[in-house]
């Protein structure tokens, strides 16, 4: 299970590349665009919170449940 939500928080950090400005939660570029988890197909709705090291963004599956998706932030060594 934990692979599957890393490779998704890689696909997260390839579309939208980790800025150190703060952007508004109805405008940041991930909001509107699909993701697949595993077998889920996920819209991303709005971003939750932003902190120093991850983004959480709420995303609903095509059933209508709810999900939070985190985009872990981190530097590569």
């Amino acid at each position: 299970m934990s692979e599957l939500f890393r490779s998704a928080m890689s696909y997260l950090s390839q579309v939208a590349p980790a800025s150190s400005s703060s952007v508004s939660k109805a405008d940041h570029p991930l909001v509107g665009s699909v993701v697949q988890v595993g077998g889920l197909r996920l819209r991303i709705r709005s971003l939750i919170a932003e902190g120093g090291f991850a983004l959480v963004f709420s995303a609903q599956d095509s059933r209508g449940n709810w999900y939070a998706l985190k985009r872990q932030l981190a530097a590569d060594r």
